[in-house]
């Protein structure tokens, strides 16, 4: 196992997030999972004290700004939501790298998953455009989680193993 922290996206945002994954996840028998993005993960293997990586982050909301919907043939990121880069949040996983007892090379690229599965490039394309139709606003995050996940989630049945550890709003006291 290993640990991953997550931003998670305010209401209605989360919501709405939410069930575009689910009908999503239906549809191509994918499997349903909260909106985040994941702005660090361990080395595999390792998970490191998740109170204490909440403890050292003093960070209020924030608002990452879409600019497109992105496709891989990554299991876990055969859809995406991309963000503008954004200074803040990478000095913040910047600054975090040492509260990680077992750092890792993960590099942040602002993005949430909005499809985990195993889909041919041409069936991720079209999905993608039309995707793109949709009127994205920028998004405000207010919570972050730590959560163990296996070391390697390449199918369906890997995403049920995740564990939630700690969680906590933006801009309140750990």
């Amino acid at each position: 196992m290993r640990t991953c922290l997550w931003l998670l996206p305010a209401e209605p945002y989360s919501g709405l997030l939410h069930e575009m994954i689910g009908q999503l996840a239906e549809a191509w028998q994918a499997p349903s999972f909260e909106p985040h993005v994941t702005l660090y993960a361990t080395a595999s293997g390792e998970n490191d004290d998740a109170e204490a990586i909440l403890r050292s982050i003093d960070l209020d909301p924030l608002t990452l700004y879409p600019v497109r919907i992105g496709h891989s043939e990554r299991f876990t990121q055969t859809l995406t939501l991309e963000f503008l880069e954004d200074a803040a949040l990478q000095r913040l996983v910047e600054a975090l790298r040492p509260v990680f007892q077992h750092a890792s090379d993960y590099q942040l690229r602002p993005h949430l998953s909005l499809l985990y599965q195993q889909l041919a490039p041409d069936a991720r394309e079209r999905l993608a455009k039309g995707l793109e139709k949709l009127p994205w606003e920028p998004i405000r995050f207010d919570a972050l989680r730590v959560v163990t996940v296996p070391d390697r989630i390449e199918t369906v049945a890997d995403v049920p193993g995740w564990t939630t550890v700690a969680e906590r709003r933006l801009g309140s006291k750990p």
